[in-house]
């Protein structure tokens, strides 16, 4: 501060100062400062992580280090655990696979059981109506076969009874022969009198009313000696019999009973031309066999039924 201001003259030198020296120093760190980050930015973290830090150059804190190490093994195990997942998802798809498969062969399997269990149900239905209907028409055998006992039986009886007493009132039986004109099939005894014609020995009568009108097959005797031949045919196929009976109609004829021969002879002949037939005196007695309910109540159904026709025919054509 004392000392005196150097003039400049014309053969002096400039100097620079400590501050001038400073100046320049710091420019020039701060250019390799710059110089320095650019190169930085393109260095890769997982280099720098892999390669550690430079000598001379501080690191990262220890702490950061050991939380990036930390969350590298958790990805690893988090990928490990997604492999595991997979191998598990694909074994259980598989799993569900074979377990489908096995449910629809057991239900195919269980309704293939219940379809045999069906057919074993119709056939164990079948084998005991079969087996019902056998012990049905062997009982009717056996009944059969005592009633023709008993009436072997009465026969002789009434026999002996007419030997002893010459003078009593004879009784007559119309029975089939094998002859010229004959035959052995079963008849069905329809009687002709006055007043009906009366299907013997079940005891159904047919009045005027019955063949009142055109006389169709569906006529209620003819439809009585359908149902007749058909319920007998049918038993002896049931008993395995080759040779069937095949019923025909005999008619009987009272003196009296000319026009229920007529209309008879009409109804029959509407449906089928087999028929016999038997004149017989008024004061003859008939001996017929005991009647059947089963055919009973086949022809008795018959009738009815044939009525029923003719009469919603007669509604429908009143002329």
């Amino acid at each position: 501060m004392s000392r005196l201001p150097i003039r400049e003259s014309g053969g002096g030198v400039l100097s620079f100062t400590f501050l001038d020296v400073l100046t320049c120093t710091m420019g020039s760190l701060v250019l390799l400062v710059v110089i320095l980050g650019q190169k930085a930015e393109h260095t890769r973290l997982e280099d720098a992580l892999r390669n550690g830090p430079r000598r001379g150059v501080e690191g990262p804190k220890p702490q950061a280090a050991n939380a990036d190490g930390d969350v590298a093994a958790k990805l690893t195990k988090v990928r490990e655990d997604e492999a595991k997942l997979a191998a598990l998802r694909a074994k259980a798809s598989q799993r569900v696979g074979e377990e489908t498969a096995r449910v629809s062969h057991l239900e195919e399997h269980e309704r293939r059981l219940e379809h045999e269990l069906g057919q074993l149900h119709v056939t164990l239905d079948r084998l005991e109506h079969a087996e019902k209907k056998q012990t049905v028409d062997q009982a009717s055998a056996e009944r059969v076969l005592e009633r023709l006992k008993q009436l072997v039986i009465d026969a002789e009886a009434q026999l002996d009874s007419l030997r002893s007493n010459p003078g009593s009132q004879k009784s007559f039986a119309i029975v089939p022969y094998k002859g010229a004109s004959g035959t052995y099939r079963r008849p069905i005894y329809i009687e002709c009198t006055k007043d009906a014609v009366t299907i013997q020995p079940e005891g159904i009568q047919l009045t005027a009313i019955d063949f009142d009108g055109p006389v169709r097959s569906g006529n209620p005797l003819a439809a009585a000696v359908r149902a007749a031949r058909e319920e007998l045919n049918a038993r002896a196929t049931a008993a395995g019999q080759t040779d069937l009976p095949d019923p025909y109609p005999l008619l009987i004829v009272r003196p009296d009973g000319a026009r229920a021969y007529g209309a008879a002879l009409s109804a029959i002949g509407a449906w089928d031309a087999d028929y016999g037939y038997e004149f017989v005196d008024a004061d003859w007695k008939l001996e017929f066999p005991d009647p059947d309910p089963r055919l009973s109540q086949a022809m008795v159904h018959a009738v009815d039924a044939a009525r029923s026709r003719q009469a919603m025919l007669a509604k429908v054509a009143p002329r």
